[in-house]
């Protein structure tokens, strides 16, 4: 999924793309679970892990990517939702 902020693509979803979605799906849940009571990022509080997770947060909405991880689900959702991150999308759309 190359990254873009200004328009939405599609892209060739093949095996190798869906073991890495997986992957990071693992990620964002493993760490949501275990520190969902800190905040709603993946450790608690917005973090520089979250800013560096951001570009693949927007890759999946620009490219119309929706888990069917509940958790991941919401943890876009805060993701798109935080200033900083909706300052950089705005900036640069």
């Amino acid at each position: 999924m190359p990254f873009t902020l200004s328009q939405q693509d599609s892209c060739n979803v093949s095996p190798e793309l869906l073991k890495e979605i997986e992957r990071v799906e693992f990620i964002w849940t493993s760490q949501r679970l275990k520190y969902q009571n800190l905040g709603k990022f993946l450790f608690g509080d917005f973090s520089l892990v979250d800013a560096m997770f951001a570009p693949i947060v927007i890759r999946f909405a620009k490219y119309g990517y929706v888990s069917n991880n509940e958790v991941v689900l919401q943890y876009s959702k805060s993701v798109l939702e935080h200033s900083f991150v909706k300052e950089w999308i705005y900036n640069y759309i």
